[in-house]
């Protein structure tokens, strides 16, 4: 079986589908099928790119433009961009023959999408969120059946074409212990672990919210915090005047990688924005969270969907930044059966079996 995989934009967007390869190649092939080839299509500048070849996958660069801008210029510009990458993507799908595609979101997937179902080929869309963005809802036009991470999500879909699968998370997420990943990041089996993630690109109104009250959470936890790269370096100024004793409590990270996923593990409570992934990696090891949807996103739905499962407490982006984002970190740090009553909420909302049954999908439109 020949697989063309696209995605990008942020790693929510790219580690699904690296996740169900990784299940994929550990599965039994009797019950999975052999592994199959697979060729990814990203954009030329995009982040994706990096992370693909650390993996060893082929990499095809393919044109594409956001179809929703500040202005008509803009948008005008990324359809232009995206009528370029239908026609390179129609050259890559000619190549490589595909027997499926398979898309996970980002305005790089789109001209893929129809370049597949343009050519014959079975297209399979994977929707990350709970409510689908504009890049979603354009490829569901074209694809054979569309891949839903939620019951709540179907609404949204065409109902011929929509199943509900789960989000695929990394395997070693799921066979991690907290003891071995606290280990493994120098944590102290004594006290509480925070973590906070801005997510692949960081987010500044996540770092600037705890700085003022950041003494105070290091009195009451282990911190780890990744930042991104842009604010790392000033973060790191602000923390060399900590006292010794709450310095060694705080670690600081611009990118964690594969070791992110020790932190899941090791974390008591998450402070994060509301993307894709954190709807599929939190509950994945039942961690209870403060989300900060991000702003001019489709974060907002994400974030509600926790906070209605009682897995998360929201807070606006607007709030963050005026200061009220320590105050609420503070106040469940400080509440221990709180937090044990969301982080049974975030288990609950688990789909161990996700990256399997978007392999038995693909299998079954490939055929």
């Amino acid at each position: 079986m020949k697989l063309l995989v696209s995605g990008g934009g942020t790693a929510g967007h790219v580690y699904p589908a690296l996740a169900m390869l990784s299940a994929w190649e550990e599965a039994d092939e009797a019950s999975a099928g052999p592994l199959p080839d697979v060729v990814w299509v990203g954009t030329p500048g995009g982040m994706e790119r990096d992370i693909i070849a650390g993996r060893g996958l082929p990499y095809r660069a393919v044109p594409a433009g956001a179809l929703r801008g500040k202005s008509p210029l803009v948008t005008a510009a990324g359809i232009a961009k995206l009528l370029v990458g239908v026609v390179v993507a129609l050259a890559v799908v000619v190549r490589q023959r595909p027997d499926a595609v398979l898309t996970t979101g980002g305005y790089a997937s789109v001209p893929v999408a129809i370049a597949g179902r343009l050519l014959f080929r079975p297209v399979v869309v994977f929707l990350p969120d709970v409510v689908p963005g504009v890049a979603v809802r354009l490829q569901s036009r074209f694809a054979t059946r569309i891949a839903a991470s939620f019951e709540d999500a179907t609404r949204f879909l065409p109902a011929r074409k929509a199943t509900v699968t789960g989000y695929p998370v990394r395997p070693a997420l799921l066979g991690t212990s907290r003891e071995e990943a606290r280990a493994r990041l120098g944590l102290h089996g004594d006290l509480p672990v925070l973590l906070l993630y801005g997510g692949s690109l960081g987010a500044r109104t996540l770092n600037y919210g705890v700085t003022g009250v950041l003494p105070d959470i290091l009195e009451r936890c282990q911190f780890i915090h990744v930042a991104g790269q842009l604010d790392h370096e000033e973060l790191a100024k602000r923390s060399a005047e900590l006292p010794e004793e709450l310095g060694q409590r705080y670690h600081l990270h611009a990118f964690l990688g594969d070791q992110l996923v020790d932190a899941l593990v090791a974390a008591d409570l998450c402070v994060s924005r509301a993307g894709a992934s954190t709807l599929a990696e939190l509950p994945a090891v039942g961690l209870p969270a403060i989300v900060v949807p991000g702003p001019f996103s489709d974060q907002e739905a994400n974030a509600d969907f926790l906070v209605e499962h009682g897995a998360a407490v929201k807070v606006g982006n607007d709030a963050a930044q005026a200061g009220m984002l320590g105050g609420v970190i503070l106040d469940l740090l400080g509440d221990e059966e709180t937090r044990t009553q969301m982080a049974a909420c975030s288990a609950a909302l688990a789909r161990p079996d996700a990256a399997h049954r978007l392999i038995a999908l693909l299998r079954d439109v490939a055929r």
